[in-house]
């Protein structure tokens, strides 16, 4: 048998009371376990976004680089001279020369420490007309891939994202062997 309802009131309200405080906590957990995830969502969403922005502003650089290197006329002679070993190799500016790889090894000797070379009227620098074109190339072409090491030893860049120019690395590691 029931005891009458006025005797459970008192147990009714602290019932109610508790069922409310559980649900209250229950609620609050919840929704805090849900701005935990969707924050959680929120910082990998924000941070997919930024390494595609990154991963874009390193393919505008890397773009940049492909261009420059294959816009320069003397990078150009220079890839000319050490992809060929004879051939004629002209200049926009309308000098061109008939290279050879003995030229291209004169060319890249250091007079000073030559002794059989000496300085003379018409070339003052002990170097020939030719030897001087060889050199400004190969100037052209080593200071670019030092651009690309600085873009390598900043972090800038990795070694991957050298792909196009691997070519030239491989060229430049196995010269002499060939």
């Amino acid at each position: 048998r029931r005891p009458p309802r006025s005797t459970l009131f008192p147990y009714t309200t602290l019932f109610r009371s508790l069922i409310t405080m559980f649900c209250y906590e229950h609620a609050d957990l919840l929704l805090k376990l849900l701005v935990a995830v969707g924050a959680t969502v929120g910082f990998f969403v924000a941070r997919r976004d930024y390494m595609r922005g990154q991963r874009w502003q390193k393919a505008q650089i890397l773009l940049k680089l492909i261009d420059a290197f294959e816009r320069d006329e003397r990078i150009a002679a220079a890839c000319k001279m050490l992809d060929w070993d004879a051939r004629e190799v002209k200049l926009s500016d309308g000098r061109s020369i008939e290279f050879r790889n003995d030229i291209l090894l004169s060319a890249l000797r250091v007079p000073a420490m030559d002794m059989t070379v000496k300085a003379s009227a018409e070339h003052p620098h002990g170097f020939t007309a030719e030897e001087e074109i060889i050199r400004d190339c190969l100037d052209a072409f080593f200071d670019f891939f030092h651009k690309l090491y600085a873009f390598w030893t900043t972090g800038l860049l990795n070694f991957e994202d050298y792909a196009y120019f691997q070519y030239w690395f491989g060229t430049l590691y196995y010269i002499g062997e060939y």
